[in-house]
């Protein structure tokens, strides 16, 4: 549900002069809210795509990230039709691997809401033409 309020407010702030970052910025973000948060998790996410038999899994975190990222996935499909065209060609295991490699790129955004990494990953692999 958080994500499909956060893309449509994604879709409402898009125009705004202020940044969805800056305005994050004002925040106190609890942990879990975090893009290190998300992060945390789908690494442990494609540990378990990767090696599916160690004992040693967090299978409640790489579920949650999983989750998050298709049901983000889905919002994404019926809110941001101008900015996202996400043709569902790729697995959400592969998004998962775009995401923790942008992450890994750009660490500043591990202090944002977990979504801000997550639409920036959406909107550069799945841009629409124009």
């Amino acid at each position: 549900m958080k994500a499909i309020l956060f893309a449509l407010t994604l879709t409402a702030t898009a125009a705004s002069p202020i940044s969805l970052a800056q305005q994050t910025q004002k925040e106190v973000l609890q942990d879990s809210e975090k893009g290190a948060s998300l992060y945390t998790s789908c690494m442990e996410g494609v540990r378990m795509l990767d090696h599916p038999a160690a004992k040693d899994l967090d299978l409640f975190g790489a579920g949650s990230c999983v989750a998050y990222v298709a049901a983000f996935r889905d919002a994404l499909s019926i809110t941001d039709k101008k900015n996202v065209c996400d043709d569902h060609s790729l697995s959400v295991g592969t998004v998962v691997r775009l995401y923790i490699a942008y992450m890994a790129a750009h660490p500043r955004l591990m202090d944002e809401y977990k979504s801000v990494g997550l639409y920036v990953v959406f909107r550069n692999e799945f841009p629409c033409k124009t």
